[in-house]
């Protein structure tokens, strides 16, 4: 919200809005909040946690992008955002900070989902609720390494490097919930049936 806010307020330059307004526009934009949070925290499920932590990371990086006071931030690399000690870089780390916490709640969500298929014999496996995890970990490693060597030989520069290793990240995370939602989908084995 605070972003949106920003972004109306370039569109908006030089519009005087008395206490009154203020306070209204300030409860309604609340309530909104409130209401919208509570609906999105109620339904909220492995997938949607997904989403809103790509969607949340995305918004918030692309606004500091555009927000900041150089527009030759990029030359260096990303963490230059949050260096300005201004509107986009309390933004670029706030964005960070919040991230990493849905990040964690994201892996709370995924371990029970995870959970929740061994139990219930989704998983045709007893060593899949240990082996999917790491297969697609070690995937992921093995492109970071690669990355790793293509920046350090000088293929790209360091924020080339830090789009790649975020690419890789949330294509893994798209990747993995994909496979947990058509995991939910497979017959069940039975003893009849193997």
């Amino acid at each position: 919200m605070v972003a949106v806010f920003h972004v109306l307020s370039l569109g908006f330059i030089g519009l005087e809005v008395d206490a009154f307004w203020a306070m209204v526009l300030l409860g309604v934009t609340v309530g909104l909040t409130v209401y919208m949070a509570y609906l999105s925290a109620s339904r909220m499920s492995t997938q949607r946690m997904s989403s809103l932590l790509m969607s949340f990371v995305a918004i918030g990086t692309l606004t500091a992008m555009v927000t900041s006071p150089d527009p030759l931030w990029w030359e260096i690399h990303f963490s230059q955002l949050g260096t300005f000690g201004d509107f986009s870089s309390l933004l670029f780390n706030g964005t960070l900070i919040v991230g990493g916490l849905l990040v964690t709640s994201f892996a709370v969500y995924l371990a029970a989902d995870i959970r929740a298929l061994a139990e219930t014999g989704e998983l045709h496996s007893p060593r899949g609720e240990r082996l999917v995890p790491t297969l697609a970990s070690w995937t992921f490693l093995g492109a970071m390494v690669v990355s790793t060597v293509l920046f350090a030989v000088g293929f790209f520069g360091l924020t080339a490097f830090e789009i790649v290793v975020f690419a890789l990240i949330f294509g893994w995370i798209a990747v993995f919930i994909r496979f947990l939602v058509s995991a939910r989908s497979w017959p069940v084995r039975t003893s009849a049936s193997a």
